[in-house]
């Protein structure tokens, strides 16, 4: 079922008001503060893409220094809850009250995707979430100890899923260069 953007909105407030992460684990080791860190400007990236929708340009500009997070997870997650989160839950509150839950707007577009992901390696909805607003805010290589296209095809079915380039049948035919077969690739005069 698709997701409201008040919906989604409210999950993202969610998430950060619940965010929980051991300090050990975090100062004493860089692979799981790397981690947090990712997932942390992920949900901050969000928050931050849907204040600025909405116009909250206040609560942009105090979550604008927050990222890229550098080992400092720890004071940005506390200005989080206690100021910006708080906030915003308001802010919404108030908003769907007055204006409805029309002023977000029609629901997400993400039944195409997920409805393309492999059963067999299917990633939950909550953590393909952090994955992609990981994604969004970073600049880091995404794929992580496998190449991209590997990487592509256990986050999505890529047969599955349209080409966003007219010349190929779907993204995989699109992505995978060895995938491309000369009785596969669509000539556009044909089209």
């Amino acid at each position: 079922m698709a997701q409201t953007r008040n919906e989604a909105l409210k999950a993202v407030l969610d998430d950060l008001a619940a965010f929980k992460f051991g300090l050990n684990a975090y100062y004493d080791d860089l692979e799981p503060q790397g981690v947090i860190d990712s997932v942390l400007s992920g949900k901050i990236g969000a928050l931050r893409a849907f204040c600025r929708t909405l116009g909250w340009s206040d609560l942009v500009a105090q979550m604008q220094d927050m990222t890229p997070l550098r080992g400092n997870a720890v004071e940005s997650l506390e200005i989080l809850q206690s100021f910006v989160v708080p906030d915003a839950e308001t802010r919404l509150t108030v908003m769907l009250a007055q204006e409805g839950p029309e002023r977000l707007g029609p629901p997400a577009k993400t039944d195409e995707f997920r409805a393309a992901a492999p059963k067999e390696t299917a990633i939950s909805d909550h953590i393909r979430r952090d994955i992609l607003d990981g994604l969004l805010t970073q600049d880091v290589p995404i794929e992580g100890r496998t190449d991209f296209i590997s990487f592509l095809r256990r986050a999505w079915n890529l047969r599955e899923l349209p080409s966003q380039d007219q010349r190929f049948e779907n993204a995989e035919l699109e992505n995978v260069p060895n995938a491309r077969k000369p009785s596969t690739v669509r000539r556009r005069a044909n089209q």
